[in-house]
């Protein structure tokens, strides 16, 4: 055991060396050989970038993040398998939104800081809706969210691709419609309403649940909207060639809110050398529950 310990070390440092090789296919053979090692590499690559060749240190770190990546997007499918299972009604979309805090960065995330500002505005929250209308509450849900922490829609692409990440949607106050629709879920859910999604083409809204149903759009401020209003927009696109769109209106899963929210961080990394972020947040949406629809494009 303890030979064939030694043997693997010796041949994962001899392929560590090998990174300093200028050759395309020596270097695809190495990082092949270094993947496949995983963490048995990693103390070796953690040496390596600290090694006086530049060559050395950047492909070393570059594997790294590959290895990271991975096991984030198997960290991401256990997490939401661990919370289906649990039967808890608001933990899928808890347990997805903690797992894309936790993404590869370049700096340290303290997960456990955004679910501690998600409590606070929930508490803030909670005893301006307490015994009040699903309309009246739609509405101070807004201005708690909107007018007085500012949250609201970006119309620019960010040059950061991880601002939209949901702690850094958070902390910015500002971002695509899905994070803020699903931050609008977690926070009034833990506040004490009964809430759900409803998707419409580049948008994610909010419905308060009742004696009336509510609309509220995250992304405008948090205004509350009509049915007839939905209709409206969607029969716009339409007419402008965009192909049939639903309009039935109904409350999604709480893993198609999170699928919408990946399906924005991949369409955010849509560039060549960004390929392998992407590549990781599409395997994290496929470990999304198979009911999950890809019904707006």
């Amino acid at each position: 055991m303890l030979h064939d310990t030694l043997r693997e070390t010796a041949a994962i440092q001899a392929v560590v060396r090998l990174l300093a090789d200028d050759d395309a296919k020596v270097l695809r053979t190495c990082r092949r050989r270094l993947l496949d090692w995983g963490d048995a590499a990693r103390v070796e690559l953690k040496q390596a970038e600290l090694d006086d060749d530049p060559r050395v240190r950047l492909r070393a770190r570059a594997v790294l993040r590959s290895m990271e990546l991975a096991s984030w997007s198997r960290a991401f499918a256990q997490d939401l398998a661990e919370a289906r299972d649990s039967g808890e009604p608001r933990a899928v979309l808890d347990a997805g939104m903690r797992a894309l805090v936790a993404f590869v960065r370049p700096e340290p995330v303290d997960v456990s800081s955004f679910d501690r500002a998600i409590d606070e505005l929930a508490d803030e929250l909670r005893p301006l809706i307490a015994g009040r209308s699903s309309l009246t509450a739609a509405r101070r849900l807004a201005e708690h969210l909107a007018q007085r922490h500012g949250l609201r829609g970006s119309r620019r692409m960010p040059n950061d691709r991880l601002s939209w990440l949901p702690d850094r949607v958070l902390a910015a106050a500002r971002g695509p419609s899905s994070v803020l629709g699903a931050l609008y879920l977690m926070i009034g859910r833990r506040a004490g309403m009964e809430l759900s999604g409803v998707l419409l083409p580049e948008f994610l809204l909010v419905r308060v649940h009742g004696r009336r149903r509510i609309l509220v759009d995250p992304y405008h401020e948090g205004r509350t909207v009509t049915r007839h209003d939905c209709l409206r927009y969607v029969g716009r696109l339409e007419r402008y060639g965009c192909g049939a769109v639903r309009r039935t209106l109904e409350d999604i899963s709480d893993g198609e809110v999170l699928d919408r929210v990946v399906e924005d961080l991949i369409l955010v990394h849509d560039r060549p050398e960004q390929g392998e972020i992407r590549d990781a947040l599409r395997i994290a949406r496929a470990s999304l529950e198979p009911s999950v629809g890809r019904r707006l494009g």
